[in-house]
C-alpha cells in the first residue's frame, strides 16, 4: 500500500517537529509551525461541511499558505486542484 502524502508529513512532523520544514526568502517555518497552520485549514474545510472527497479549488502565490493549504486540504480528506 501507497502511503498518503499527508501521512508522511504527520510521520515527518513527530520527527523533525522543530527543524526548519519549508524556506520562503528571508523567513522558515519549522515543522511543527506548518503542521498547526495546515491543521487550521483543515478544521476550517471540515466545518465547512464539504462532503467527504471533493474537489478543492486554491489559487494562491507561492508562500508558507500555499504548502500548508494544500497540506490542510489533504488532511481534511479532499482533493486539491
Amino acid at each position: 500500500m501507497i502511503p498518503n502524502i499527508h501521512k508522511l508529513f504527520i510521520d515527518s512532523v513527530a520527527i523533525n517537529s522543530s527543524k526548519t520544514a519549508i524556506v520562503f526568502g528571508e523567513e522558515t517555518y519549522t515543522y511543527d509551525q506548518l503542521n498547526n497552520r495546515a491543521n487550521e485549514i483543515a478544521n476550517h474545510l471540515i466545518s465547512s461541511n464539504y462532503p467527504k472527497n471533493s474537489v478543492i479549488g486554491i489559487s494562491i502565490a507561492r508562500s508558507f499558505d500555499l504548502i500548508a493549504g494544500l497540506i490542510g486540504i489533504l488532511k481534511a480528506g479532499h482533493t486539491y486542484l
